[in-house]
């Protein structure tokens, strides 16, 4: 029975939730990250390389990002994923969303992916909504993001 078990639990994916701005390493690389958006504002940084190990280690580094709760009214503070070295990173991708009225709650431009807390007045990000990234090249002077965002629209 032990032997199933660790089956199981072995390809489980850690979850940690975010709430406060915070600098991530090559050690956050498979993780899913729960977002409470709109109280506060949280700037989370990704990883970047300075050395050839680091950039061989970074290789292929990929994290989830969901937003897990709306705190719709309790401000408007918005939450963003920045790359860690503005002069030679990239952080570029795409944003689709599910809504008739094209307004997208997640936002990619600047090389910066913003979690838009209030969109014409019509409420933060939804629950659900989800960017994952992956890290497709890496050098020790730059490396490259590569995001993922779905965004079901208008929040609530």
């Amino acid at each position: 029975m032990a032997k199933g078990l660790r089956k199981v639990f072995s390809q489980l994916k850690p979850v940690e939730s975010i709430t406060a701005s915070t600098t991530l390493d090559v050690y956050d690389s498979g993780k899913i990250f729960n977002l409470t958006v709109g109280s506060a504002a949280v700037v989370i940084t990704l990883p970047t390389a300075t050395t050839a190990a680091e950039a061989s280690a970074l290789l292929g580094w990929n994290a989830e990002f969901v937003v897990g709760t709306n705190n719709s009214g309790m401000g408007t503070a918005s939450t963003t994923i920045v790359r860690q070295d503005t002069d030679n990173d990239s952080l570029v991708g795409i944003v689709a969303t599910n809504s008739q009225d094209t307004i997208a709650n997640l936002t990619l431009s600047g090389h910066t992916i913003t979690i838009v807390t209030n969109v014409f007045g019509d409420g933060p990000a939804s629950a659900g909504d989800k960017i994952k990234i992956v890290c497709t090249a890496s050098t020790a002077s730059a490396t490259t993001f590569v995001a993922t965002c779905f965004s079901a629209g208008k929040g609530d």
